[in-house]
């Protein structure tokens, strides 16, 4: 798996729990904008696949919540999908997630 992501443009974040004696490490990654590329991130053990929606031109990696929720649908159930939301605005962080329809909604405004 570190070869297929070193290649990737998208932020990674780790998290171990420990639960009942043993740790299992999550891992996270953002800024997908395409569908092949989040199922080959989901395939090569990702289990957190993310991406910005946001208006295009806001940010580099920001995509249409009809497209965020395509590569949502295309990674189920292999892994879970999380709306990276740049919105401050909660009429707004509503709108996007009954688009995009994640698993997770990550607020970062």
């Amino acid at each position: 798996m570190r070869s297929f992501l070193s290649g990737l443009r998208a932020a990674t974040i780790v998290i171990a729990t420990v639960r009942r004696g043993f740790t299992r490490m999550i891992v996270q990654i953002y800024s997908m904008t395409s569908i092949a590329d989040a199922v080959a991130t989901a395939a090569a053990g990702a289990g957190l696949i993310g991406a910005v929606v946001a208006e295009p031109g806001i940010v580099p990696e920001g995509i249409a919540p009809t497209a965020a929720r395509e590569i949502f649908t295309a990674i189920r159930p292999r892994a879970r999908g999380v709306a990276l939301s740049l919105a401050d605005d909660r009429d707004e962080i509503c709108a996007l997630a009954d688009a995009a329809r994640p698993d997770v909604l990550h607020l970062a405004a």
